[in-house]
């Protein structure tokens, strides 16, 4: 160790008094009495990259941390650091130094059950292979491998966690691609640049929850029937442009949701086959060339219209198409989204006659930045109010005539002023309520002292015509009741 950074007892004393006080990432040994000090307290991810060895001891130690830990320093390790380490507490270890990993090793730490990083090994034995299959953790990356045998595909099948990352294969054979097709999660192949015929076929019996294929950059007509037949989501961003018959094959595409962000450009022969499409999530985030006739097309898409780019619906970057082409969009689109005209313009219809509300729609009012006045709304469904707690600005709900707790502990979660009525809102559920730092409370009868609330909170005069008129039609409409 004469040539070594130590990490001592002391620094480590040092390190858990205050984690900011001293980068330990750079220390190349480390003593056993230091792992037993830092295996006391958990915390964010510790990260040991230096660490060039570990003795048994230690790693015993640090198996008993309860956070996530990086060891990408050590090249190798014997089975008996594999073995402590594969009692690993933490969410996440990441052994990305490796380059070797005997059978023993593989079947240790094969029993942990958080995440597994092992993205330098570039082969692996049929025995490691059926070890990892057995992994108890929820992810396990292998991107450093470059070749996989149909056995190794067929025990990584078996995997049974969320996540199966082998984006470093850049060819797989049909059988392997077979045995693969049988894992359950999310699979990442994304480094494959082909993908024949039969192994599309292997891959449409795929019943996992996503599939990525970002490296793949063409597809023959049968492969991209095959994966129309996908019931996961299907991510093909590798695609920078797409075929007619490309198109034809994936339009039967039923699944959770197709991502084409390679797609740069649209023209309008094939924004009317994908306004055909029915999956439950279409992206295409990265379009920046597009007419005002496809783009009107394009929005004819079944389905939600995506606030954000992880949200599923369909997905198109607004900002970034030429603005005749965006209006053109969100022209068609109104006529299937009732507030899509409050979006565009706020002066163009008075919000607060809104009654009901819809989780897409509130998607689409949530995402537009204004001003919102939904005191037209007498109850709100929970999950319209999780979505509309991800607005920031002023939100005024003063026509609430019940909130449930669910509905209170969802909006206390909103980022701006909330309006509401005290009178309305039970004991209980204003003492959720004053959880919001921003909650205001107006009296319903003092209408006068509402709108100067709004007003004031809002600081934009665009909205003063829509709360001035509220109480003259408040007015009338009680008149009305009353005759």
């Amino acid at each position: 160790m004469s040539n070594d950074k130590v990490l001592t007892k002391q620094v480590a004393e040092q390190f858990l008094e205050n984690e900011d006080s001293i980068d330990i990432a750079g220390f190349t040994a480390i003593e056993d009495a230091a792992a037993e000090i830092l295996s006391i307290k958990g915390g964010r991810t510790l990260f040991l990259d230096g660490l060039t060895s570990l003795s048994n001891a230690a790693a015993e130690s640090l198996s008993k941390l309860e956070r996530a830990l990086r060891l990408c320093g050590l090249a190798s390790i014997s089975n008996a650091v594999a073995e402590s380490l594969g009692r690993h507490k933490g969410t996440y270890l990441s052994l990305d130094g490796l380059t070797s990993l005997s059978d023993a090793a593989a079947e240790s730490l094969s029993n942990l059950e958080g995440e597994l990083n092992l993205c330098g090994l570039t082969s692996l034995s049929r025995a490691a292979a059926e070890s990892l299959g057995r992994h108890k953790g929820t992810a396990l990356t292998l991107n450093g491998l470059t070749s996989l045998s149909e056995a190794a595909a067929k025990s990584l099948g078996t995997y049974k966690g969320a996540d199966l990352w082998l984006d470093g294969l850049t060819s797989l054979s049909d059988a392997a691609v077979k045995g693969l097709g049988e894992f359950e999660g999310t699979l990442n192949l994304s480094g494959l640049t082909t993908l024949s015929d039969a192994a599309a076929e292997s891959l449409s019996k795929y019943r996992g929850e996503s599939l990525w294929l970002d490296g793949v950059t063409s597809l023959s007509s049968a492969a991209a029937d095959s994966l129309g037949n996908l019931e996961g989501a299907l991510s093909l961003c590798g695609l920078t442009s797409l075929s007619d018959a490309e198109a034809d094959g994936l339009r039967n595409y039923r699944g959770r949701g197709l991502c084409l962000g390679g797609l740069t450009s649209l023209s309008d022969e094939l924004a009317e086959k994908l306004s055909k499409y029915n999956c439950d999530s279409l992206s295409l985030g990265n379009l920046t060339n597009i007419s005002d006739t496809a783009a009107a097309k394009l929005a004819e898409c079944p389905g939600q219209l995506a606030s954000l780019p992880s949200d599923w619906g369909l997905w198109v970057n607004l900002e970034k198409i030429p603005k005749s082409a965006a209006e053109a969009f969100l022209a068609a689109r109104s006529k299937t989204e009732s507030v899509m005209p409050f979006v565009t313009d706020p002066a163009s219809m008075k919000l607060n006659t809104v009654t009901s509300l819809s989780v897409e729609e509130a998607k689409l009012l949530a995402s537009s930045g204004w001003y919102l006045n939904l005191s037209g709304l007498t109850r709100l469904d929970e999950n319209v109010a999780e979505v509309l707690a991800t607005h920031v600005g002023t939100l005024a709900l003063l026509g609430l005539s019940h909130i449930s707790e669910a509905v209170a502990r969802r909006l206390i979660a909103h980022d701006g002023p909330l309006l509401l009525c005290t009178d309305r809102i039970e004991d209980l559920i204003w003492q959720i309520l004053k959880q919001h730092p921003l909650v205001g409370l107006p009296v319903a009868s003092d209408d006068e002292e509402d709108e100067e609330i709004g007003r004031e909170e809002m600081g934009q005069a665009s909205n003063e015509d829509e709360f001035d008129s509220e109480e003259e039609e408040d007015d009338e409409d009680t008149n009305d009741d009353e005759s």
